[in-house]
């Protein structure tokens, strides 16, 4: 195809769709050379000159080993396949896949996609979670509920299940602009039914926080961890078809007088202490439950709700802590 010339005789209608793909090579850099194909447009390049347009239904840009800056993928299948590395001005709009097993994006590449932006990570199509926090007993609190897909949802329900001796739920307030309502059903024995209606037309960002969960933390109970978990999660499209997906759970230490320590693992092994602000409490250490003999390793004042401990690592097999108030 010479520079500046036209398909003609666009009689011969499916002989010249895959014209372009079969080209071992296009114009030369500068030169204006574009392809336009229902089936597939550009295959299998080296490399294509900066002028170089691909406009196709199934595939625009399969397998190049470098795109130029200002070059345009246009695709409702996949519209960008396979690319080693992909520079500043390279963008993405497709409705199934944008982007697939890329090396490295830029900051400025960009991802549109209906179905999947980012393909081959092992995460289900909707990841659902709450979040988690610390609360005094007495106090109303909030933690996220967070989605993050890029599908077009319109129904997402579940069942919240917590320790409503501890924790009483409150309200659902909805965040993202994609939520028409929200529902919180009448708890019952199975837990409390949350129900999202979505609008499938609103496209936010993949990740992002759908609505606040508010609660109170209660006093008639000591402190406690109480779990914040998800079951009978369903995701429903704008099709009406169910989708997998996974859901993620959290909780809320509630903090009445007793101080707690967690543990966690990432990014590494620590320990935090969670009490009222103002009292003094003891950590104690044993490396064994039977018979226990527990000995102080600190003194801690507790300024704040939470407090994160240090220096307690030993050489021993095992070791046990626990902590208590000792003033006021």
């Amino acid at each position: 195809m010479k520079t500046g010339q036209h398909l003609q005789d666009r009689w011969l209608g499916a002989y010249l769709l895959l014209a372009a793909a079969w080209f071992a090579q296009l114009t030369a850099s500068g030169q204006t050379s574009e392809a336009i194909s229902r089936e597939v447009s550009l295959f299998n390049f080296g490399q294509l000159s900066a002028t170089t347009e691909a406009i196709s239904r199934e595939l625009s840009v399969f397998n190049f080993g470098q795109p130029p800056a200002n070059m345009e993928a246009i695709s409702r299948e996949v519209s960008v396949f396979n690319f080693g590395q992909s520079v500043t001005g390279v963008e993405a709009i497709s409705r199934e896949v944008s982007v697939f097993n890329f090396g490295q994006l830029f900051a400025s590449a960009e991802t549109i996609s209906r179905e999947v932006s980012v393909y081959n990570y092992g995460v289900p199509p909707v990841v659902f979670s709450i979040g988690s926090t610390n609360v005094l007993g007495g106090e109303t609190n909030q933690v996220p509920f967070v989605l993050q897909t890029v599908l077009d949802l319109t129904n997402l329900s579940l069942m919240l299940k917590t320790d409503d001796s501890h924790l009483q739920v409150l309200a659902v307030t909805p965040v993202s602009s994609e939520v028409v309502s929200t529902v919180l059903g009448t708890v019952s024995s199975t837990g409390h039914p949350i129900v999202f209606t979505l609008d499938p037309a609103v496209l936010p960002p993949p990740n992002r926080i759908l609505a606040w969960l508010n609660f109170q933390a209660l006093t008639n109970g000591d402190s406690a961890i109480v779990p914040l978990t998800m079951a009978n999660l369903t995701a429903i499209r704008a099709g009406g078809e169910t989708v997998p997906n996974i859901a993620v759970g959290g909780q809320a230490i509630i903090i009445v007088t007793k101080p707690i320590l967690s543990t966690s693992a990432k990014p590494q092994f620590g320990i935090t202490m969670y009490g009222v602000p103002g009292t003094t409490n003891a950590i104690e250490a044993t490396t064994n439950l039977s018979p226990a003999a527990w000995h102080e390793l600190q003194l801690l004042f507790v300024g704040s709700r939470a407090l994160i401990l240090s220096g307690l690592v030993t050489n021993a097999p095992q070791q046990f802590f626990r902590t208590k108030q000792v003033w006021p």
